[in-house]
């Protein structure tokens, strides 16, 4: 009978209005009538009594449980469950709770206005078998346990103004690891207004069952690691976005944001000040799915800045059975300037890449005029470096109208990248494609190339790119997309001629290249202050700091990298450190999951400091502990300036009395013999002026990694050391 009763109101919804607002408070009673006044208490009581078209309104305060919405709504008539103050009402999870949310089997509700504050082992939300439903204004935080958000089988909903960050979860180490927001098999969904940070794995992820979203508007603030990753999800629009401060932190294979997309659109947004090569197409194998790749995407109007490494890097499987997993795609249009501080390189270009991946029309400069940007690796010789002029000399057919200039934004050192009147990035972007046919009247529109165009994917509320066709600017909006006959639906007829330029609209005789557009808001929007984080290349104070103490624990306990070091494992030993503190830093020869290929331990961790400028921050200070006979060794990572390349080499500055320096990946180190490290079991405090490096390497301007380790896997079981109150120092 309830059901039938159900069943004919929300076909009545509609045609009358049928609505009502219950109220719900921690205080409240389940035999109040659910009024303001007097609220009901349970949200397993509450929710049973919303029809389509309810709202239930939480009063402030924290509630214990699940919020799990029973029935769906009606499309004109959605149930609503809010918090009457935006982050007052908070949702706390219970000891047999695995999700604080928990939304399944339904459609058209919506969840606004909520704060996730829940207790250790809950999770935040899950989201499974759900359509046409909205998530918004809401902030979720320290997360205990990995995979707190996980949104699988969901379609045409939408994310708005979502915080999801500090996911602290300890694992076996006692430090940052794991993922926090990952999608299965989601489609036509918008994630607008997203902030993404402090996370050890993957902040958010698309996988490779994923069709036709869309993100934008949004922030990801890597700080503890990569920014994100998407492996080869089909049709992704990824715009006005901010991604920055990537770090190769404790639970991060590195700090790389993988932006896998098959037929993808990557547009106006800002990739600035990351610690680390921003984003990659690095194609590979996992496990028996199938191999990630880019296919068919287009990148364009973007700005890099001042980002490690490079700007972007593209490389494809070393085993690709005869097919490329990296082909036809675009990077047009975009600024990158000042990436990779040391030689300048924009693109870091793999040559075993398909020979249809385009580079056009991009201002490509370092950190001044004349710095190669383009980088071509070759292994074992030397990379090949290129200025963006040479690069379209000697490789023409991929590379064509990159130029090397100042772009002239509005003030860069205060994130302010939009461009100047004078800048030579204005009215310098070369047409997106262009039509192949003329026609009087027509609402198709045949093109060159179309894959450029957003049509909304369908997606309700979604509407296609506004575009500007010939030099009168025609207007039309694309409606749907062919992307296999490269034809245009409108929305309108318009007449054009064969050879006619198809952009998106701008404002002045041309597009500017970059994320900002003259005269139309078009990359992002944020606050800079929000996501700065000062680095070594700017700071007059130390910022890397690791005193190990629990309390301090957000300032130190993502800097310190181990994961996939052979037969190593490192944590936080809470027993004591130097100078009778609370805690230090171990590391530990583990148990052997490498056989006779390695049988020993390389008792590795290392710190990869961002823009570590040695002439700036040249000491580096520690106390360490060291039982007799265990083999460690402390080396850097430099990157050099020379007129051929960038050298990477792990220089040795010693070690232990049994320090081998010969790697157990077949090279030996350069060994200074600089310091000696006392292996006799008690803590000592030394520190280094790693501007020694400059004794076999003069040129030397930065460094990207200190390691402590052994690096001919000699380490035995029982070996360990102790790493406490470490800090790398500016000049005296």
């Amino acid at each position: 009978m309830k059901k039938w009763m159900t069943l004919l109101v929300t076909a009545m919804i509609g045609s009358a209005a049928v609505s009502a607002e219950y109220f719900i408070a921690p205080d409240g009673k389940d035999s109040n009538p659910g009024t303001k006044k007097a609220p009901w208490k349970t949200m397993e009581f509450a929710s049973a009594k919303l029809l389509p078209g309810d709202t239930l309104t939480f009063l402030p305060g924290r509630y214990s449980g699940n919020l799990i919405p029973p029935r769906s709504g009606a499309k004109n008539a959605p149930i609503t469950y809010r918090a009457s103050e935006a982050g007052k009402a908070v949702l706390t999870g219970g000891p047999r709770s695995e999700y604080a949310a928990l939304v399944k089997d339904v459609q058209h509700v919506i969840l606004d206005g909520f704060r996730y504050d829940v207790k250790p082992g809950t999770r935040w939300m899950r989201v499974e078998n759900v359509s046409h439903a909205i998530f918004r204004n809401l902030h979720m935080e320290h997360s205990t346990i990995y995979d707190p958000i996980r949104c699988q089988n969901m379609h045409y909903c939408r994310f708005e103004n979502v915080k999801a960050f500090r996911c602290n979860y300890d694992g076996r180490d006692g430090l940052v690891s794991s993922d926090m927001w990952n999608n299965y098999n989601i489609s036509h969904n918008v994630f607008d207004g997203l902030y993404i940070s402090r996370v050890g794995h993957r902040p958010f992820g698309l996988w490779f069952d994923c069709r036709k979203n869309v993100v934008r508007n949004s922030v990801f603030d890597g700080r503890w690691c990569r920014n994100f990753e998407f492996f080869s999800p089909k049709g992704v629009l990824m715009e006005r976005c901010v991604i920055t401060n990537a770090f190769e932190g404790s639970g991060s294979f590195d700090g790389r944001a993988k932006l896998f997309t098959i037929d993808g659109i990557f547009r106006y947004n800002l990739i600035m000040r990351n610690g680390f090569c921003p984003l990659v197409i690095n194609a590979y194998r996992y496990q028996d799915m199938p191999p990630f790749g880019m296919k068919r995407s287009r990148l364009y109007f973007n700005t890099w800045y001042m980002n490690q490494d490079c700007g972007w890097q593209m490389v494809d499987m070393g085993k690709k059975d005869g097919t490329f997993m990296v082909e036809n795609n675009v990077v047009k249009n975009n600024i990158m300037v000042d990436n990779n501080p040391a030689d300048g390189t924009a693109l870091q270009i793999h040559s075993n890449i398909a020979p249809d991946n385009m580079f056009l029309n991009n201002l490509l400069r370092g950190r001044k005029a004349g710095d190669t940007t383009v980088k071509i690796p070759s292994w074992p010789g030397p990379a090949r470096m290129f200025t963006a002029e040479e690069a379209n000399a000697a490789m023409p057919k991929q590379y064509a109208g990159n130029f090397d200039a100042d772009p002239g934004f509005v003030n860069a050192d205060a994130d302010d990248y939009r461009l100047r009147p004078d800048s030579p990035a204005r009215e310098k972007a070369a047409n997106l494609t262009e039509t192949v046919e003329s026609q009087a009247k027509s609402i198709y529109l045949s093109v060159k190339d179309s894959r450029y165009f957003y049509d909304g994917y369908g997606i309700p509320g979604e509407k296609g790119d506004l575009i500007y066709v010939g030099p009168d600017k025609t207007e039309a909006r694309v409606i749907l997309n062919d992307t296999e006959q490269n034809v245009l639906t409108l929305d309108r007829p318009i007449s054009f001629k064969k050879g006619d330029s198809v952009n998106l609209a701008y404002a002045g005789k041309a597009p500017d290249l970059g994320a900002y557009q003259t005269g139309l808001q078009t990359g992002p929007v944020f606050d800079p202050k929000a996501v700065r984080q000062e680095k070594m290349d700017t700071a007059v104070t130390p910022v890397v700091t690791c005193n190990f103490e629990p309390e301090d624990q957000e300032n130190w306990f993502y800097l310190w990298k181990w994961t996939r070091r052979i037969n190593s494992r490192a944590f936080v030993d809470k027993t004591g450190g130097a100078n009778n503190s609370k805690g230090c830093f171990k590391v530990v020869a583990e148990k052997n999951a490498y056989g006779k290929k390695y049988a020993g331990s390389v008792l590795s961790t290392h710190i990869c400091p961002a823009r570590w400028f040695i002439d700036r921050f040249p000491y580096v200070k520690f106390s360490y502990r060291i039982p007799k006979g265990t083999p460690v060794g402390i080396s850097l990572h430099e990157t050099s300036k020379t007129a051929a390349s960038s050298i990477p080499a792990e220089v040795a500055l010693g070690g232990t009395g049994n320090f081998d320096p010969r790697n157990v990946y077949g090279s030996t180190l350069i060994n200074l013999n600089k310091i000696k490290l006392i292996d006799d079991g008690q803590w000592h405090t030394l520190t280094l002026d790693v501007r020694a490096i400059r004794e076999k390497f003069p040129h030397v301007k930065m460094l990207s990694r200190l390691q402590f380790w052994t690096p001919g896997a000699n380490g035995k079981i029982g070996d360990c050391y102790w790493i406490d109150d470490f800090s790398i120092l500016p000049e005296k």
